[in-house]
């Protein structure tokens, strides 16, 4: 539940909480006259403006290159007592019954 609330409602919710902090305090200091906060602000152009800087951020994401992709993919494990990183090689090397002999 953590990993949800840190990944995915912290970062909605807290620039919203603080533009709506920075609202209430600047109408505090301007006496609270003038128009509502939905007739004054531009929310159609700020949720989409919003929502095409997350799209466009994904079709980079999707069609960058990501590094080296090409091969066998050999997990992390353990040789002689130290963890050996997970590699991306040609071909998958695993010790056959020729190798113990």
């Amino acid at each position: 539940m953590s990993r949800i609330l840190l990944n995915y409602v912290l970062p909605l919710l807290i620039p919203m909480a603080v533009y709506l902090l920075w609202f209430w305090f600047s109408r505090r200091r301007g006496g609270g006259q003038g128009k509502s906060l939905a007739e004054e602000e531009p929310w159609f152009w700020v949720l989409s403006s919003g929502f095409l800087l997350m799209a466009g951020g994904l079709v980079y994401l999707a069609l960058s290159e990501s590094g080296e992709t090409e091969g066998t993919y050999l997990a992390p494990h353990i040789e002689d007592g130290r963890i050996v990183p997970g590699t991306i090689g040609d071909k998958l090397e695993t010790p056959g019954p020729e190798s113990s002999k």
